[in-house]
């Protein structure tokens, strides 16, 4: 009888003052929250290591604390709570360990894909409607893809956000998500069956693949908790979760049959406009322009130059004048507008150059081409007005020699104001001195230009190299030696041809290195990094 008295007593103590770890649901569903409580029974908290916790996303964690008298004798109970999330399904046994030591009771918490806190297709009982973009199995490489997250709530919450936020795996994401002045994602206001309801679009991103094959999207995972009666705001609330799962999507190659050869990456359905602010003729030496404004579901971001500048009968000179993307209803919306001046170099009936742009039409899957045709302009004036470039005329001898005859000549006055305001003619010995004056000038200018010319020559572009080793897809490498190749022959591989290059100091080695660059970069095949450099390096 006695022995018995002493086991209990054993066991009683030991049951106070030992570390006990319980749950309030050991059977939850993938997306419902549980809370796990470490108590410690009338002794002291110490530094411990809670096992099986990396298989669940730590919402948060409190403290509390209580002492209790039961027949005179005092209980004192140290709790840390945690609310958690599954991260994943199956068997997950927890314990709490102290020095190396296992001190507590072991927590078997079993997670299924069914979740208890799902009701009709609905999470968190039609409180909180959590919505994704509905993606295609299917993207051509270039194609932009809009992407969203976003809540409408029914309920007052006390608190929203990101556990985690989603990651996109194989994709350059450019965030485009609608924030207040605060930083905040605007709320919209909505009116459903005379109750008022707010959406929040919680992130909105333009998304272009890195490569081609298969790629993942981690869905956030969003936290929402309710709003209670609890002034102080203290009371324990168990929160409602969504998101988390792993969307797939695959990336296909543009086909090569059939690429145009001045194509530049311009994938989606191309819509254009176009207007000239001249009807049908023009003045020598004076310029005029063609608006184009590109739009649509399509990828405008690599279309650089849509005419080549270099032309017999105009000098031309195009720019970007406007360019944007964003997400209208849900789906991608790109603008760019190009502005391109025609100045004439010919008297007569003269043709502007026809421009063409190509693109690979994703719906119908196959490229296409955008055409602006070419306009009869006839070009009035002559090659003595002040506002033709006379450096022109040596470029247009043949057609200018039948008006020499009709060119008045023009006597040239030297002229110098004298200490009284009258002129005089300079005499032959200060022309003489004025004359090696500017042939002193001239030499300085030039020895300068030599000076800076070397400098330039001498630059080692060493960032740009260490940048292109450093790039993490071919894209990015792309990016790098495109802005080496514009600032070292001024020359864009994205939108200027090969002569181009040649005229600018480049060679046959170079020339090849583009053409195998821009071959890999539309097969997907990995470019090799070391090789780009130690060509560009021999080559510089």
């Amino acid at each position: 009888m006695i022995l018995r008295v002493i086991i209990f007593f054993i066991i009683s103590t030991l049951s106070f003052s030992e570390i006990l770890l319980t749950a309030d649901n050991n059977n939850p569903g993938l997306d419902e929250a549980i809370k796990i409580t470490v108590a410690f029974n009338n002794t002291k908290r110490e530094q411990y290591y809670l096992e099986g916790i990396n298989n669940f996303d730590v919402l948060y964690r409190s403290s509390r604390s209580s002492i209790s008298w039961v027949n005179g004798k005092k209980t004192s109970v140290k709790s840390d709570v945690y609310t958690v999330m599954p991260s994943k399904t199956g068997n997950f046994d927890l314990s709490v360990w102290v020095k190396g030591k296992l001190k507590s009771n072991r927590l078997r918490v079993s997670v299924s894909n069914v979740s208890k806190n799902k009701k009709n297709g609905i999470i968190g009982q039609g409180k909180v409607l959590w919505d994704i973009k509905k993606l295609n199995k299917n993207y051509y490489f270039g194609e932009k893809i809009p992407y969203y997250e976003k809540a409408i709530i029914k309920t007052s919450l006390r608190n929203y956000g990101y556990i985690n936020p989603p990651v996109f795996q194989g994709f350059t994401a450019k965030d485009v998500t609608k924030r207040d002045k605060n930083g905040y994602p605007v709320v919209k206001r909505l009116i459903e069956n005379g109750k008022e309801e707010i959406e929040i679009k919680l992130t909105e991103n333009i998304l272009e693949a890195n490569s081609t094959g298969e790629k993942k999207i981690k869905v956030g995972k969003i936290k929402a908790e309710e709003s209670t009666d609890d002034f102080f705001g203290i009371e324990p609330v168990k929160p409602m979760l969504f998101g988390g799962k792993e969307i797939s999507i695959n990336i296909l190659p543009l086909p090569t049959s059939g690429k145009p050869n001045n194509f530049q990456m311009v994938v989606g359905d191309l819509k254009g406009t176009y207007k000239w602010n001249q009807l049908s003729t023009a003045k020598l030496g004076e310029s005029f322009s063609l608006i184009v404004k590109f739009s649509g579901n399509v990828n405008l971001n690599y279309l650089e130059k849509i005419i080549e500048e270099k032309n017999k009968n105009f000098n031309i000179y195009s720019s970007v004048s406007n360019e944007s993307e964003k997400i209208i209803s849900g789906e991608y919306y790109g603008t760019k507008d190009f502005e391109i001046a025609f100045i004439p170099k010919k008297i007569g009936e003269i043709e502007t150059p026809e421009i063409n742009i190509p693109y690979f039409d994703t719906k119908d899957k196959k490229y296409k081409n955008f055409k602006i045709p070419s306009r009869k302009i006839t070009v009035t004036g002559s090659y003595t007005d002040k506002n033709y470039n006379s450096e022109e005329i040596s470029n247009n001898k043949n057609n200018a020699s039948k008006y020499e005859n009709k060119s008045p000549k023009k006597e040239i006055i030297v002229s110098s104001i004298l200490e009284k305001g009258d002129t005089t003619k300079i005499d032959r010995r200060d022309i003489l001195i004025g004359i090696l004056l500017l042939i002193s000038l001239g030499e300085g200018i030039w020895i300068f230009k030599l000076i800076v010319d070397k400098r330039n020559d001498k630059k080692e572009y060493k960032d740009l190299f260490k940048k292109i080793l450093k790039s993490s897809s071919n894209k990015e490498l792309y990016e790098f030696y495109s802005l080496y190749m514009k600032e070292k022959y001024d020359f864009s591989p994205k939108a200027q041809f090969e002569d181009i290059l040649i005229k600018n100091g480049g060679n046959e080695a170079l020339i090849n290195l583009n053409r195998k660059i821009e071959k890999e970069m539309f097969e997907n095949i990995k470019i090799d990094k070391k090789e780009v450099v130690s060509i560009l390096k021999a080559n510089k």
